[in-house]
């Protein structure tokens, strides 16, 4: 068949394919993590964090103006990934079409479509490519632009015309300047294009020559990644500070011109602009190709660039999402360098053991005050100085926050000479070989290998940091516990894409070295390359196996070429061609993919984060003030609010967000939508700037009056309160961080301590509530205040009821509201149907919908067993309580969302309490089935028994002895023995 035809066909099949599974499997609404966020800034083209993504926002504006309600928004934007990945999926089986018609010479043997179509198709249903592309994520099209320029250079490889040449060079350098505003993964790419450009050009090439191309390739991804992304904003700022002008308060010195914000970048770029045009025009001139092409390239890579105009205008008008403030010099330069997330060395560096011995000075910092007209100088930028013995090659184990903590791969499990006190970091004596072990178990295995052999071989589970798992572990998989086979993330490949992958790879070094070496090193630099640069510390908040799709999408090259390779083995046994028979064989490894693959992947249905949003911002009265924290407890909410609609007088105060000056700045003098600023009183000169990042501090006490007559006339729910529920004072104590002899508060918690103390000096005006999601010591010590309203926390100034609560999980119910708002108001969507997958992440937040209802449940079962008097009044309560358990299994069904044993047997516990003795045995019968096959797995692995598993057989017992029933007790007590042999698991 006519290759240009094959093409066509196969091409055409696998687009077909990846577009109609994505299609299908596409979240219908804004999912977890930073999802919600982009949603949200894109539909109004507002500013996400560093470093941004503007031309993925003026993509999603677009497919958001398209939709046809405010509800379809995410679906619209969501689409740009299902397209993205299909759009890859359609270029890798393209270039592998190319690499196989390059090294067999036969561009019309059936074996290159073959080998398209099933790179094509593996692409497709890998693990990770596939969780990229059915959700509102930067990923998928990254990806996208990482395969366009790969594919566009093999057709530069193809062009006999040197104007044709230089005019596909110039598109591909345009690409990489777009890409720039969607991630900077894309620029991975310029070593191994470097050694197609080395090897298309030179007639006789060399090791050597194609050594030195690499290493341009290298040199060129530096110079886009810190030359032109951000020293030309580096450049601008003399300018930019003679324009605008600055301040000094200490000296009252004042200088510049007095121009907006902004003035000197922009001459700076039309000066820029105006340079390279010139450059181009000489070029020209004096008919120097090599330079015109170069410098047109620069142009349109520039071009691409400027896409970042869109965050710092937009910034500028000040929008309800405007992370860090980029829309001045000084804040966009940060935002680019993402300066947020801190220093990390890669080559050259200190260990985690290191003692700073002085600051030294490491430039200039101005800050844009929020009534300023030019930067005010706050003073020298300080970092750590060290010794010079501290400072070694390749530190691994750098960060002083990462050396204890919960798992396997904290750095103190590595060291063995901890110095005098174990717990104390300071001083380890670390060696080299402890130092690379970390390396190669954590960095390379855990969070690269792990991955890659999870998309190639199979996996255990779609939990954090579960293993890859082949499906040919038939001894451990037998005795696996019932309800873990049960999990459809369970993906078992018994490792054949691995193997036509690594065969495929293994042809093409025996075919034509020089391609292996390309696609080697876009394997390479797409995947451990990204380890080496981002050095990453133990305890991720998440996996990160999206940052390496590019390796996983160039392996998916080597198992179309493995196809290949297949068809000529089975040439030579047969005597005669088997393309045909060959390729359709091979077609079965992508749909064992797919099969194993469907449902977990499939976010068809899934509503959760928007209503476990929707449910947050219901809970709160009018115009509150709702403090939240991290990313799924605050985007989904910004996303609902921001493209929806719902409940805009909701003020959220994100506490991650809160130890920077330019959230406190935006929430103390802006609005959003239609909530007010926020009541603020630390002055600016306090807050502004790093000096003020922490605050000594001693644990006290603190009184405040209360004045009733402000509470009941303005707060919004005043209707619900008399004069006399309401207490005098309220008399708390403030907890303090760090030790007794270094104590101290964040700068996100002497603002929440801020914020609620000027609300209420202010007579409450605003509602104060808190998600029930928060650390306990983010509620500052208010526990004996703080009423449980659905899943947040309001603030109230009512008598304390009985003894201090202490903890917040003590915290005093509103069981009316409350009950209300779990069986008339919020929203549960799909949570009774099982044939929709709930991950672990969403897991989690259904299992704080049902600790509400156990709480409420139980607070009924406590007031039923005082009123032994009222026995009528008693029998109502718990048959209140039943109800509501009753609805808990009927929304939220035990078979669309599993509980673990211990939740089986924390619900038994409720139903005995409640009286129903037949329920309770039900579930406790149930319970002790799961844990015994649990410590049996344990035990055969010879592994610890998690914490919550022992905490579950400890339930049942009890459970047990209190129902009574000699033979449950008996098997109850037998399994407490057994697990008591199993040595107990460190949390996870």
């Amino acid at each position: 068949m006519d290759y240009r035809k094959q093409t066509r066909l196969f091409g055409g099949l696998v687009l077909a394919v990846a577009l109609l599974t994505y299609g299908l499997t596409v979240a219908p609404t804004a999912s977890f993590w930073d999802c919600g966020e982009f949603i949200a800034t894109a539909n109004e083209l507002e500013v996400p964090h560093p470093p941004g993504a503007p031309l993925y926002l003026l993509v999603g504006r677009l497919f958001a103006l398209l939709a046809p309600s405010s509800d379809k928004v995410a679906l619209f934007v969501n689409s740009i990934s299902v397209l993205a990945g299909a759009l890859t999926s359609l270029l890798i089986s393209w270039i592998t079409m190319h690499f196989a018609k390059r090294a067999l010479g036969q561009p019309e043997s059936l074996r290159v479509g073959f080998a398209g179509l099933i790179a094509g198709l593996v692409c497709t249903f890998t693990d990770s490519v596939w969780f990229n592309t059915v959700e509102a994520e930067v990923y998928a099209p990254s990806a996208f632009f990482t395969a366009l320029v790969v594919w566009l250079m093999c057709v530069w490889e193809e062009t006999p015309s040197l104007r044709r040449q230089n005019q596909l060079l110039i598109l591909i350098a345009f690409i990489f300047g777009l890409s720039i505003g969607v991630h900077l993964l894309n620029l991975l790419t310029l070593p191994a294009l470097a050694l197609m450009y080395y090897f298309r050009k030179t007639e006789k090439p060399t090791w050597k020559g194609a050594l030195i191309a690499f290493l341009a390739g290298g040199a060129l991804l530096g110079f886009l990644q810190y030359g032109v992304i951000q020293y030309t904003v580096s450049l601008a700022w003399p300018l930019e500070k003679w324009l605008v002008g600055t301040e000094n308060p200490q000296t009252g010195e004042v200088t510049g011109l007095g121009l907006p914000y902004g003035s000197g970048l922009a001459l700076f770029i039309v000066l820029l602009f105006a340079a390279l045009t010139l450059l181009v025009l000489y070029a020209e001139k004096r008919k120097h190709p090599l330079l015109s092409t170069a410098a047109l390239s620069l142009l349109f890579v520039y071009l691409g660039y400027s896409t970042y105009a869109v965050i710092f205008l937009r910034s500028q008008v000040s929008p309800p999402i405007d992370e860090n403030d980029p829309g001045n010099v000084p804040n966009f330069l940060s935002y680019l360098k993402r300066e947020q997330y801190g220093e990390t060395p890669i080559l050259w560096g200190t260990l985690y053991n290191a003692m700073p011995i002085d600051y030294e000075e490491k430039g200039e910092v101005f800050l844009r005050y929020p009534h300023s007209t030019r930067y005010v100088y706050e003073g020298p930028r300080l970092g750590y100085q060290y010794a010079s013995k501290d400072y070694r090659f390749f530190p691994r184990m750098w960060s002083p926050s990462h050396y204890s903590g919960q798992g396997p791969f904290s750095y103190i499990h590595y060291v063995k000479n901890k110095g005098a006190d174990p717990q104390n970091p300071y001083d380890d004596k670390p060696t080299g070989l402890e130092n690379l072990k970390f390396f190669f178990d954590y960095q390379l295995y855990h969070m690269y290998i792990r991955y890659f052999l999870m998309n190639f071989v199979g996996r255990e589970s779609e939990v954090q940091d579960s293993r890859w798992e082949s499906g040919l572990e038939l001894a451990r998989l037998r005795k696996l516990p019932a309800h873990r086979k049960k999990d459809p993330s369970k993906a078992h490949y018994y490792g054949l894409p691995l193997l036509l992958g690594l065969l495929g790879a293994s042809w093409q070094w025996g075919r034509n070295r020089r391609r292996f070496a390309v696609i080697a090193t876009l394997f390479f630099f797409t995947g451990i390359a990204i380890i080496l640069y981002l050095n990453q510390p133990p305890n991720q908040p998440r996996e990160r196996d999206y940052s390496y799709v590019g390796s996983f999408i160039t392996f998916a090259i080597w198992v179309g070429l493995g196809v290949i390779a297949l068809a000529e083995w089975a040439e030579k046994l047969l005597k005669r061609p088997a393309d045909t028979a060959v390729g359709l064989a091979s077609t079965s490894i992508p749909l064992l993919m797919a099969v194993q693959n469907w449902k977990w992947h499939s976010r068809a249905g899934n509503y959760v984060p928007p209503d476990s949003a929707y449910n947050f911002l219901i809970s709160c009265p009018p115009n509150a003030i709702l403090f939240t924290n991290g990313d799924n407890d605050t985007f989904p909410l910004w996303y609902l609010q921001e493209v929806e609609g719902v409940r805009t007088d909701v003020r959220i105060v994100n506490l991650s967000l809160l130890n920077t000056d330019w959230y406190i700045a935006q929430l103390k003098y802006q609005s959003s939508n239609e909530a007010p600023p926020v009541p603020i009183s630390i002055s600016d000169e306090v807050f502004m700037g790093e000096k003020s990042a922490t605050m000594p501090f001693q644990s006290q006490t603190l009184v405040l009056p209360v004045d009733k007559a402000a509470f009941l006339k303005q707060y919004p729910e005043a209707h619900r309160f008399t004069s006399e529920s309401l207490a005098d004072t309220l008399r708390w104590s403030v907890p303090a961080r760090g030790g007794d002899k270094n104590s101290y508060l964040l700068k996100q918690d002497y603002m929440t301590l801020d914020i609620v103390l000027t609300n209420l000096r202010q007579g409450w005006k605003r509602p104060i509530c808190f998600a029930n999601t928060l650390p306990s010591f983010s509620y500052m010590g208010l526990q004996d205040y703080l009423y449980m309203r659905g899943t947040v926390y309001e603030l109230l100034p009512l008598k304390p009821q009985g003894a201090p609560k202490g903890s917040i999980y003590n915290a005093a119910i509103q069981d009316s509201l409350t009950y209300d708002l779990l069986t008339r108001v919020y929203r549960y969507r799909n949570l009774d149907r099982p044939d929709i997958f709930y991950d672990s992440n969403t897991q989690r937040m259904i299992a704080n919908y049902r600790s509400i209802f156990y709480r409420v449940v139980d607070q009924y079962i406590q007031q039923a067993d005082t009123l032994r008097s009222d026995t009528l009044k008693a029998q109502k309560l718990r048959e209140k309580g039943q109800n509501l358990l009753r609805f808990l299994q009927k929304t939220i069904s035990q078979e669309s969302c599993p509980l673990e044993p211990y939740q089986i047997a924390q619900e038994a516990g409720l139903w005995m309490g409640l009286g129903n003795r037949d329920e309770a045995f039900k579930l406790y019968r149930q319970a002790l089935q799961m844990l015994k096959e649990e410590v049996a797995y344990a035990s055969y692995l010879r592994q610890p028994l998690d914490e919550m598993l022992q905490y579950g057989i400890e339930m049942v017992a009890r459970g047990a002895v209190t129902l009574g029933d000699s033979l449950f007790v008996r098997e109850a007590l037998d399994l407490y023995e057994k697990s008591r042999s199993v040595r107990l698991a460190p949390n996870r």
